[in-house]
């Protein structure tokens, strides 16, 4: 049977049912229609949820967070909880696992001749919606109007937000077929590759320009884009930095990052 049509005999009671078992909303002596209600209001004015502000980054940007109220950070810490986290990741996929550090990200790259470190450009911004209705809540599990109103509930203005409990997570599962994919080519290469939100990082004796090519064009064919200015390739001759930690010998934070350190440890709390 296709995905399709797993929910085909699904009445709309059934669909009430499914979306108050997941409960969603603390037990507030609501009634079931209340809690529905509730529900698919805050699903359609999610904007009026959320409050927007700016975090400076050590190189004179900003990062644009965007924080839910508390209603809409109890609903999605719930989808967290009873959804998202069940769904397995890609192991290259280094940030927002519960149990796995940043070092998880840094030791696979010590002591190698060359590496190679790429970004993703704006790209929780370049989460869709529907990025995030088809990888987030899948149709094997989530009959298709449950879906929208998950995915509705964890977007902001359309994209993936920097703030809620629910997009790192997401942002992990969106990326797994990338993550699979370039993890297997690259093993098949002796290229080790890690992920650590938008920021990738190859290292061993190796063409760099086969492996740019290759990522931009699947990213490109994801909806997302490569950040030129980040695009960086170190030998071991100098300093070798993977988010922020030296891998030329052993793991060493590097003094001029700190500041910038962390303020990424800063977002990725603001993310939880």
């Amino acid at each position: 049977m296709k995905n399709m049509n797993l929910w085909k005999y699904f009445t709309k009671e059934n669909h009430k049912e499914f979306v108050l078992s997941l409960e969603l909303l603390k037990d507030t002596g609501q009634t079931a229609d209340q809690k529905l209600r509730c529900l698919y209001a805050v699903s359609k004015n999610t904007c009026r949820h959320y409050k927007c502000f700016t975090v400076p980054k050590w190189d004179g940007t900003v990062w644009e967070l965007q924080a839910p109220d508390p209603l809409l950070k109890e609903i999605q810490r719930s989808i967290l909880r009873n959804g998202l986290e069940t769904l397995p990741v890609s192991p290259y996929a280094a940030a927002y696992r519960r149990g796995v550090g940043i070092l998880y990200n840094v030791v696979p790259h010590l002591k190698k001749n060359k590496v190679l470190k790429l970004d993703i450009r704006d790209f929780f911004g370049s989460i869709s919606y529907m990025m995030v209705y088809n990888s987030a809540f899948p149709r094997l599990y989530y009959p298709p109007s449950v879906a929208a109103l998950l995915a509705y509930l964890c977007c902001y203005m359309d994209y993936l937000p920097q703030g809620a409990p629910t997009s790192a997570a997401i942002s992990n599962l969106i990326m797994k077929p990338f993550d699979d994919y370039m993890g297997k080519w690259c093993g098949e290469k002796n290229i080790v590759y890690t992920r650590y939100c938008d920021d990738m990082t190859f290292s061993g004796d190796f063409d760099v320009i086969p492996v740019i090519h290759k990522v931009r064009n699947f990213l490109f064919s994801m909806g997302f884009e490569l950040n030129k200015k980040k695009t960086k390739v170190v030998n071991n001759n100098n300093r070798q930095a993977v988010t922020g930690v030296i891998v030329n010998e052993k793991p060493q934070v590097s003094r001029a990052y700190l500041p910038n350190f962390t303020l990424r440890n800063l977002r990725i709390w603001a993310l939880n």
